[in-house]
């Protein structure tokens, strides 16, 4: 599974890709920057992600929109929260390693 973080700042983006390796999953970041390749860069990561994590505390408004638009039309699960750390991560993950088990189980 590959989960999608929009917003935030960049800093500790290794530790977070760790955490996502050790729970089984793919994490790929976008800072919410809207202005030059911003919005492509946007749709890029949406299209290529099964969960979105939409933080806003740091965040543009067009992102966030942009985020909430795209997951509604094409289904994604989506996770908005004001703040965003490694044990949020750590949990999707074990979440993510659960429903896998229980389809491959079925």
């Amino acid at each position: 599974m590959r989960v999608g973080v929009i917003g935030g700042t960049e800093k500790n983006l290794t530790r977070f890709e760790e955490v996502a390796e050790a729970g089984g999953c793919e994490v790929e970041f976008h800072d919410g920057r809207m202005a030059g390749r911003g919005s492509e860069s946007l749709d890029t990561l949406l299209s290529r992600c099964d969960v979105i994590v939409i933080i806003t505390r740091i965040n543009s408004h067009a992102a966030v929109q942009r985020a909430q638009k795209f997951c509604r039309r094409h289904g994604r699960k989506v996770l908005i929260v004001r703040r965003f750390g490694l044990h949020q991560l750590a949990h999707i993950a074990q979440e993510a390693n659960a429903l896998r088990a229980d389809s491959s189980a079925a």
